[in-house]
């Protein structure tokens, strides 16, 4: 049983009367490590990826409860195994979401590359085993989001049943970018601006990203210059010659296993993507401001990894 008392002298303790309490952190926490009064933990620089599985309510009412919970656990299970294998640690299960945060140097081309090897997942494992199993018909969609910011961490809930909450911009944006459906892979202008050339550019040097500029979220401030972005090669032509397009996509270049190697202590800067200016639902204008990026799994150059980051 709980009393207003008992609920308006918290509010008032967390609130009011108590001061905050801030470590440095280096490591991700366990939920254990972070008191559950006014004590956090400050990031200096964290990298989140959020991975969500698209039209889950027309998923259950498709498919019915059993075929969508084999989508959920294997989505999730293929995702968490892929975010700590790349450095990260799995922060939060959502339904059919997962949040994994990556700390370190190389923390946000580790992020692009566990999105691809997520992707590569649902394409290359996921869907032909469904398929195999009832038949094709249902294409498993998903959307990632990655975006970095300065973070705290701190708890939350009540002793017996309490978690982690992450405060900052990029837990926030990476969820956001989800909503974004249009396209498997979407990346801020910070993560583009950190990321090594193995996941930037090709061979010739040409970008692999196009940028798109979005000026409006739903009105809301934060999210107006964030852009939308995509890739020329996803269209309405299927899986097939979706995951084809630009070029021929080797099963083996995707296994995680397979590319597991050293990244370098420093991520290098930037190429130019291309750019494209997109009018905003509810504005008239366009603002040229660098924002979100999104890339196709295919695209991923086949490189020797010798020497790559």
């Amino acid at each position: 049983m709980v009393s207003k008392a008992e609920l308006t002298d918290y509010i008032h303790k967390t609130i009011v009367t108590e001061p905050w309490t801030v470590d440095e952190g280096r490591v991700v926490p366990a939920t254990s490590d972070i008191a559950l009064n006014n004590s956090a933990r400050r990031f200096e620089l964290a990298t989140f990826l959020y991975a969500d599985l698209n039209d889950s309510t027309k998923m259950v009412e498709e498919l019915g409860w059993g075929r969508s919970a084999e989508l959920y656990k294997t989505y999730l299970h293929c995702a968490s195994r892929l975010i700590r294998h790349f450095d990260g640690e799995v922060v939060a299960f959502d339904g059919d979401r997962v949040m994994g945060v990556l700390l370190g140097a190389t923390q946000s081309t580790n992020a692009v590359r566990c999105a691809l090897r997520i992707n590569w997942a649902r394409l290359k494992l996921i869907q032909p085993a469904y398929d195999g199993h009832y038949g094709a018909g249902f294409s498993i969609g998903h959307t990632i989001g990655i975006d970095a910011s300065e973070v705290r961490c701190c708890r939350t809930g009540v002793r017996g049943d309490n978690d982690l909450l992450w405060v900052g911009s990029a837990p926030n944006i990476a969820a956001k970018l989800t909503s974004l459906s249009e396209y498997p892979i979407w990346i801020t202008d910070t993560i583009y601006k950190r990321i090594a050339d193995e996941v930037k550019t090709y061979s010739d040097g040409r970008s692999m990203w196009e940028e798109r500029l979005w000026t409006a979220r739903n009105n809301r401030t934060a999210f107006t210059v964030h852009s939308r972005a995509g890739q020329r090669c996803a269209t309405s032509r299927g899986l097939d010659r979706w995951t084809s397009c630009r070029g021929r996509m080797a099963d083996t270049a995707y296994d995680a296993d397979h590319l597991r190697h050293a990244l370098p202590p420093r991520e290098r800067s930037p190429s130019s993507p291309t750019t494209h200016r997109v009018r905003s639902n509810t504005r008239s204008t366009s603002i040229s401001m660098p924002s979100a990026i999104s890339w196709n799994v295919a695209d991923l150059p086949l490189r020797n990894s010798s020497g790559s980051s």
